[in-house]
């Protein structure tokens, strides 16, 4: 008899009506994620970064080379975004179709493994609703970047390691190879899932060593050799196609995800509690330590159930905040949105615990129903007003539409000046819509001298249209900028894109009239007064980003 036998002879049977409650939220998960997607939301500086690389180079230089702007991404989500490109062309829709159909797959299989862990509907039910609407998980199902296909991978690698450590006979040689190479082919597509494969490995070797079960221990060896060789394999060629500049730029931008230089008890007990909170708040969940406790209570609750089960879903989170501790991998929201399943099933599994234990009258069927309803709704109601208080469609630096508008007011001879943090957008997204590299001026990245942006202003003086072009402002420099333009000229017009979502920040152009402006000791680049803009938190080595300095790195621009 397996460990899911013996589980669901302890629980309650089904409740009524919860297969349709299933798929109801297996509909609404998909349908917001395509509603995110159909909104065609312009990319933000990060996927243009990555979206250049995809477009601009080969296939060769994809598998073989580093990436420009100081990006990384794993080999085989790259050479499947470049398929795309070259079958369907380089709109964000097709741009977007990997990430969006990783999130849907990831979506049915969170419901699998759900229901291989759960038997009382209640607790399905509950761990879906988190899953399906949540506003991140929502978020990055339409982002040019692997998070979702980390995540779906993930999964899938979670529940086949499930079904191999439920199983009561271990696989032969031929179905271990089969399922080692499985995952030996995942690290090519995430770069997470090395670390997942590392903890998935340690489940199985110690599922094996707690159940005493020795029949077909060779075929159990070989998956976990193959995934064990194949996580070494992958970091070795990740580290290999990255440069040192990209190196040392990477560990100072992610500095504040890894753990303490220092290790004691007290510092990495500190910084363990942090990380878990700030992962928790970064899913916009209100009441982080709140949830943080319930999932800790799922977690034991789970290991009391399935100790396999529970090293399988516990131990690629505990791999990943190792890696942190090493500072190999830093543990931050988005690059461990593989551990979100783990968290929504421990705090499922916390929800289900807490009912047991409340209960007063087991015998009073109706009472004991509306306990649990009562528990599982009071758990459910704030996740579910956060995905209210914030619908998507999420909007960050939205380029397309500022583009479109200045291309229907643009007349001959306006000159046209890019704040450096549009750059990547207008490098992108200006030949679809009659903009050519000729036609604008892309200002310098000088976050160590506001000044410097300034000067720059100072070519277009007595000209009498000229447009500004903003958007990445994430340091307040483009305050100096509009002050002094205010200054030297007259703003005619100003156009502002709709931004919505956790960090968003606002693309804007400004016509401005600096026919008047003429040289003059009152008014002067070097003696302006300008605000203060925040400080730079990177390494001084790194006043200006990969992606924030858009070196014509890649000369190929996207067709119209």
């Amino acid at each position: 008899m397996n460990s899911r036998r013996r589980v669901m002879d302890r629980v309650d049977p089904p409740v009524t009506g919860a297969g349709a409650a299933c798929v109801a939220l297996l509909v609404l998960g998909a349908a917001l994620r395509l509603w995110q997607f159909g909104v065609g939301a312009s990319q933000w500086l990060d996927e243009l970064a990555l979206s250049r690389a995809i477009v601009g180079l080969s296939f060769s230089a994809l598998w073989g080379g580093h990436l420009p702007f100081l990006q990384v991404a794993p080999k085989g989500f790259l050479l499947l975004q470049k398929a795309a490109v070259s079958l369907w062309g380089t709109s964000d829709y097709v741009l977007r179709l990997l990430p969006l159909v990783s999130s849907l797959a990831a979506l049915l299989l969170f419901y699998v493994l759900a229901r291989r862990i759960f038997v009382r509907s209640a607790a399905i039910v509950f761990a879906l609703t988190l899953f399906a609407l949540q506003p991140e998980l929502i978020r990055y199902a339409s982002q040019v970047k692997p998070y979702s296909t980390d995540l779906a991978v993930a999964l899938a690698l979670t529940l086949l390691t499930c079904s191999l450590a439920e199983g009561d006979s271990a696989p032969g040689p031929i179905r271990g190879v089969f399922v080692g190479l499985a995952g030996a082919v995942a690290v090519t597509f995430s770069h997470a899932a090395a670390l997942v494969l590392a903890g998935l490995s340690a489940a199985l070797a110690l599922s094996v060593v707690l159940s005493g079960r020795r029949r077909g221990f060779a075929g159990l060896a070989a998956i976990i050799g193959l995934w064990v060789s194949s996580s070494g394999a992958a970091a070795f060629i990740a580290a290999r196609h990255t440069t040192a500049q990209g190196r040392d730029y990477l560990l100072a931008y992610w500095r504040a995800s890894f753990g303490p230089t220092r290790h004691n008890i007290a510092n990495d007990t500190a910084w363990l509690i942090k990380a878990l909170v700030q992962e928790v708040a970064a899913l916009r969940y209100p009441w982080p330590v709140f949830y943080l406790a319930l999932a800790f209570l799922g977690a034991v609750s789970l290991w009391r159930r399935s100790r396999s089960l529970s090293l399988a879903l516990f131990l690629p989170v505990v791999a990943a905040l190792f890696a942190a501790e090493l500072h190999v991998y830093p543990f931050s929201h988005r690059l461990v949105l593989f551990g979100v399943p783990a968290f929504v099933l421990a705090i499922a599994a916390g929800v289900e615990a807490l009912t047991s234990l409340v209960r007063r009258n087991p015998d009073n069927r109706f009472a004991s129903i509306r306990i649990d309803a009562s528990i599982f709704l009071a758990a459910l109601l704030p996740a579910i007003l956060t995905l209210q208080a914030s619908l998507p469609p999420y909007l960050n630096e939205e380029m397309k539409p500022i583009l479109r508008d200045m291309a229907a007011r643009r007349l001959p001879g306006d000159s046209i000046y890019v704040f450096y943090g549009a750059g990547q957008a207008v490098s992108f997204y200006g030949a679809r819509y009659g903009f050519r590299p000729q036609d604008y001026v892309l200002g310098g990245c000088h976050q160590e001298d506001t000044r410097a942006y300034l000067r720059e202003i100072d070519g277009f003086r007595g000209l009498p249209r000229v447009w500004v072009l903003i958007s990445h402002d994430w340091r307040g420099e483009r305050l100096a900028l509009l002050d002094y333009l205010d200054h030297l000229g007259t703003r005619t017009l100003a156009i502002r894109a709709p931004a919505h979502g956790p960090h968003a920040l606002v693309s804007e152009a400004y016509l401005y009239d600096l026919s008047a402006a003429r040289p003059s000791p009152g008014v002067d680049s070097m003696t302006f007064p300008i605000p203060r803009a925040a400080p730079n938190w990177l390494d001084s080595r790194f006043p200006c980003r990969g992606a924030e300095n858009p070196v014509p790195e890649i000369p190929l621009e996207p067709p119209g």
